[in-house]
């Protein structure tokens, strides 16, 4: 992607307006424990009991909010991605609201079940609903795939 100024990659992304940097993350009484700490800064939430569960991030409450219809309308570009596995911040209350990339540099080729097809007697079955489950996850996939 190429900013106003020609340059390109993140530096492009910020100067555009789509890149925000967060810096100097930290909440108030801080937690000894490094997992816990983690937990709070990705969910946004400052509550050191370890016995309630962070289950939702901050970035995925947001996205579940700016985009209601997510995931059954499905926007151009992913909503958001994360580099390196999964992250509790893109988490809501529907799943996970963007994608995670383990290695940006390796192109999977496309998910397909073409040699799969359903029997004479699977439609109206659980088996059909499940296939076309995975088929759809399968599309959507190669969609953000090719972006």
């Amino acid at each position: 992607m190429a900013g106003g100024n020609g340059q390109r990659g993140f530096g492009g992304m910020f100067e555009a307006g789509t890149l925000a940097i967060i810096q100097g993350i930290g909440y108030d009484n801080p937690n000894l424990s490094h997992f816990r700490s983690t937990d709070i800064w990705l969910s946004g939430m400052n509550d050191s009991d370890p016995s309630h569960v962070l289950d939702t991030g901050w970035i995925g409450r947001y996205l579940e909010q700016r985009y209601p219809n997510f995931p059954n309308q499905l926007p151009t570009d992913p909503l958001a991605i994360n580099f390196g596995g999964f992250s509790l911040s893109l988490t809501s209350e529907k799943g996970r609201m963007g994608i995670e990339v383990a290695n940006p540099s390796l192109r999977a080729g496309d998910l397909s079940a073409a040699n799969d097809t359903l029997d004479d007697k699977a439609p109206g079955t659980r088996y059909a609903i499940e296939y076309a489950f995975v088929q759809d996850i399968a599309y959507r996939s190669n969609v953000y795939a090719q972006r």
